[in-house]
Formats: C-alpha cells, sequence, structure tokens
C-alpha cells in the first residue's frame, strides 16, 4: 500500500511540473497511442533498449506482456491531439 502511495506521489509531482511547465497542451516528442490501421513503431526502438539476443523464454514473457502501440509526436501531428493522448 504504501508503494502505491509513493508512486502516486511521484506521478502527480512529475505531471504537475509538465502542466506548469507546458500547459495542458501536447507537445512535440510526447509518446501517444497508435491510431488504428497506423504502422506501430517497437516499443523497443523508442526507448532504445539494445537487447538484441532475447532468448526464447523471454520472448514470451514479452508478448505476454505487450505493450500498447505509440508514436513520437512530430510538429506536423499536434493538431488535433490532446493530453489525454498522451
Amino acid at each position: 500500500l504504501y508503494a502505491h502511495a509513493a508512486q502516486s506521489l511521484v506521478w502527480n509531482a512529475v505531471l504537475s511540473r509538465r502542466i506548469r511547465t507546458f500547459g495542458r497542451q501536447p507537445v512535440e516528442g510526447d509518446l501517444v497511442f497508435q491510431a488504428e490501421g497506423q504502422e506501430a513503431e517497437a516499443m523497443d526502438e523508442i526507448l532504445d533498449c539494445g537487447e538484441d539476443d532475447a532468448s526464447e523464454e523471454d520472448a514470451a514473457v514479452q508478448e505476454s506482456n505487450e505493450l500498447p502501440a505509440v508514436r513520437i509526436l512530430s510538429k506536423e501531428d499536434l493538431e488535433g491531439v490532446k493530453l489525454t493522448d498522451v
């Protein structure tokens, strides 16, 4: 329970600072969920993990814990994106 409270405290502090710095608008470089039908970018490429030699067990775990597809916002993409999409 304490771990969850600490996590919430950190999340709220980070989000408050982001809103103070950039306002309530998405900015270039934010990650947003991938829309249906668009080519998905692998999360490993975004995070630049660099783990090339994954075992079969690691691949199975990764497959079962897949993260949603995201994309990086560019200046052209800022129109029509809300902060809730970030």
